[in-house]
């Protein structure tokens, strides 16, 4: 009889189950339905997405360069209109300035902040630019940008100097109207922002470090930390902060990453370091942080439990940021090389380096600095799954007539047909599976048109999304 064997990491608890698929077929529909949710709710933790797209956005150029993970080229580069919302004395090059970006959790949007108060929302399967939001009023210079993890809000940092005193801020912004929610004004700039995985907290990079409820838009707590931090990782869990900083006197300008208890607010750990890194990034499973060192030319690796240092990965010149896939084995980092240099976090060695090279803007207008020979400067890294839908070049006969490009078999659990099994599908494919919606929402995944839903099929629609579609 066939078996499978499933390991499971759920709440922070391993098992491993080895099953005898035609006996659980005949078994209670209680269990089958237990396993069905378990093979979801295992998968909700980390997005499955087919195949991945690095965006990068270029600071004077004015453009966000999508690169195909899996070949590493770049596969198009959008431009991003200049339009100039800010009263700024100085404009940014080329009036644009992309500052921060994110990806939505379903990967359908992509949000660039500007340094000319403008939030431009990119569709990641068309990559154009459907909209371009101006982020005045509370804003003067808005800076990272993050998502709530149900995709229902962005939020912005905000950054402006009155008298020559750095004042800032934080803004969350409904992703639907794109009108801002609520604000909330500081006597301290905010270098960095992150989002609890359960979205009901914000960190924001400030002295000292603030903890914001996203329902009450109200402060939690403030941790207090030594220093300003310039970067800030969360652990998955959100039990750690981590903070790269430089502290002050007394402590002798003590440099390197420092781990917070978020519920305490204490010091659990530091690692110090010759530079304070430019960016801190930590793997999907917690286990490691990646931080950049600007003096050493190398990309620090920290482990987390232990906090200690565990090696480096020379990579120069400077490392601006760095994001990784969702599998934790590859790690993205923008150079001041007008490259890209792809790391494989197991050997710690760059494989590949993707260059940058259409980046110029040949049109520009009012006031901004234009050079359509300005060269690449990678500044900020996202990544997200692949939704542009390519067309297939059609084949021809030996008379050159052409012929269409033959129709792919169907995917198990592709109820869009778009070529990749998400999350969404997955639990419509649940829902069939234990009666509660028809067939005929997903009929792909009822692959011998029996009009059931089994576990053998819904464990192949988990393979697709876990493999991707063949």
């Amino acid at each position: 009889m066939p078996h499978r064997v499933f390991v499971w990491t759920l709440f922070g608890c391993t098992a491993t189950l080895r099953f005898d698929l035609t006996t659980l077929y005949r078994s209670s529909l209680k269990l089958r339905a237990f396993l069905a949710t378990a093979l979801v709710a295992q998968m909700l933790a980390v997005p499955l997405w087919a195949q991945e797209c690095v965006y990068v956005t270029n600071r004077r150029s004015g453009t966000v360069a999508v690169i195909n993970a899996s070949t590493n080229t770049v596969e198009t580069t959008i431009l991003l209109p200049a339009i100039e919302w800010c009263d700024n004395e100085q404009p940014p090059i080329n009036g644009i300035e992309p500052a921060g970006i994110a990806v939505s959790p379903d990967g359908q949007r992509l949000y660039v902040t500007s340094g000319q108060c403008v939030l431009y929302v990119i569709d990641a399967a068309s990559r154009k630019v459907v909209r371009s939001v101006p982020v005045v009023g509370e804003f003067e210079r808005p800076g990272e940008v993050a998502v709530s993890p149900d995709g229902g809000s962005v939020y912005i940092t905000d950054n402006r100097y009155d008298n020559d005193a750095r004042q800032g801020g934080v803004s969350a912004l409904d992703a639907t109207t794109y009108n801002t929610r609520k604000h909330m004004g500081l006597a301290t700039g905010v270098s960095q922002i992150a989002v609890s995985r359960d979205g009901s907290r914000l960190y924001l990079g400030t002295q000292p470090l603030k903890v914001v409820d996203t329902q009450s838009w109200e402060l939690v707590r403030s941790i207090e930390t030594g220093g300003f931090p310039s970067m800030l990782a969360l652990a998955p869990d959100g039990g750690v902060l981590y903070a790269a900083m430089s502290l002050v006197p007394p402590r002798d300008q003590q440099r390197g990453v420092f781990a917070f208890d978020t519920l305490t607010g204490g010091l659990a750990g530091s690692v110090p370091l010759a530079s304070t890194p430019t960016w801190l990034a930590i793997a999907p499973d917690g286990r490691h942080l990646y931080a950049p060192e600007p003096r050493s030319g190398q990309i620090t690796v920290i482990g987390t439990e232990p906090l200690e240092f565990t090696g480096s990965i020379p990579v120069e010149p400077l490392v601006k940021s760095l994001a990784l896939t969702h599998d934790g084995r590859t790690a993205y980092a923008a150079t001041d090389a007008e490259a890209i240099a792809v790391i494989d976090t197991e050997t710690r060695a760059v494989r590949a380096t993707v260059p940058l090279t259409e980046c110029g803007r040949v049109t520009c207008g009012g006031r901004f600095l234009c050079n359509p020979y300005e060269p690449c400067e990678p500044e900020r890294i996202a990544v997200g799954p692949c939704l542009a839908t390519v067309t297939p070049t059609p084949t021809r006969t030996r008379a050159g007539t052409p012929t269409s490009t033959p129709t792919p078999l169907p995917c198990p659990g592709d109820c869009d047909h778009d070529l990749a099994v998400y999350i969404e599908e997955l639990v419509r494919a649940v829902n069939i599976a234990l009666g509660l919606a028809p067939v005929g929402e997903c009929g792909c995944i009822d692959t011998n048109d029996d009009q059931l839903v089994t576990v053998d099929e819904l464990v192949r629609a988990v393979d697709m999304a876990l493999k991707g579609c063949r």
